[in-house]
């Protein structure tokens, strides 16, 4: 494959090119395609940069390279729809040539489409109080263990809030994961009513912290781990450790430049730590039994 117009500036105020971008994907490949192998991937395309106007994409390119593989989705309307399915570090490197910044994948696999195999609250705060996410995550967390017996991890989403994400064994459908993360959010706004609220309208939000469990659908997509967004600063989604994350003071801390740092110190958030996954019947019995008392 020809990698054509590596020269052309793709974040003019930290100075990476094309070809940058391709250098950052070759170095996190190993680590990101686990994330995304498999999963019908949404891409937010920039060829002419990130200050240009850009598009999202789902539908597979209609001329593809042989190396590229597609995933047949099927969608409610009985129709179909191909997906690229990133598998491999030259379809990634392919990924960039199309101009490709950002990677969304949806909470299933193909194989289980139906079934996610994580549950994800997206914490977003009111204006740039990074502090409030904070509080509002490390709440939640301590709800998760303490209540619900589950493990919760943290994602910086490289924009402006915090994933805090559980991995479940995929058994369960969307329908059922959704209501259950409703209801966690639910009772736990209940307790924190100050802090968080469940209000999607900005305006009536009132300086609280979103917390939106909506991405725990069928189709909808959550940015992919080690996925560079499209801020100035090139930033990137990462998970980091509860107690780097209680140091953070933005979400957009890590970028395309400080990767090796953020690599040398998180060795095992490094991995795919999906393997950690839970039965989630045990949690929702517990938070139906709390809804309840």
């Amino acid at each position: 494959m020809e990698f054509t117009n590596p020269e052309k500036m793709f974040f003019p105020k930290v100075k990476h090119t094309k070809q940058d971008i391709l250098d950052y994907y070759r170095c996190v490949g190993k680590y990101l395609i686990p994330w995304i192998k498999g999963r019908a991937l949404t891409i937010k395309r920039f060829p002419n940069g990130v200050t240009k106007q850009g598009f999202i994409q789902k539908s597979a390119p209609e001329h593809l390279p042989a190396f590229v593989k597609v995933l047949t989705i099927s969608k409610k309307a009985g129709d179909c729809i191909k997906q690229i399915n990133c598998q491999s570090l030259k379809t990634l490197e392919y990924l960039v040539q199309l101009g490709t910044i950002s990677l969304h994948a949806p909470l299933s696999k193909a194989s289980t489409i139906e079934k996610p195999d994580k549950v994800i609250f997206d914490l977003d705060p009111s204006g740039k109080n990074f502090d409030k996410v904070k509080l509002a995550a490390f709440e939640l967390k301590r709800f998760l263990e303490d209540s619900l017996k589950l493990k919760p991890y943290v994602m910086l989403t490289g924009s402006k809030g915090a994933h805090v994400v559980v991995f479940i064994k995929p058994s369960l459908d969307f329908e059922t994961v959704r209501a259950f993360a409703k209801d966690v959010a639910c009772y736990h706004i209940s307790k924190n009513p100050k802090l968080m609220t469940i209000e999607a309208s900005k305006s009536k939000r009132r300086g609280k912290v979103y917390v939106d469990i909506l991405r725990n659908s069928l189709a909808q997509t959550a940015i992919a781990p080690f996925s560079i967004r499209s801020r100035p600063n090139a930033s990137i989604a990462v998970f980091v450790s509860w107690s780097e994350f209680s140091r953070c003071s933005v979400s957009d801390s890590y970028t395309v430049s400080t990767i090796k740092k953020y690599l040398s110190k998180n060795k095992t958030l490094c991995s795919n730590i999906s393997h950690e996954a839970k039965n989630l019947a045990s949690a929702i019995k517990r938070i139906e039994k709390l809804k309840k008392d």
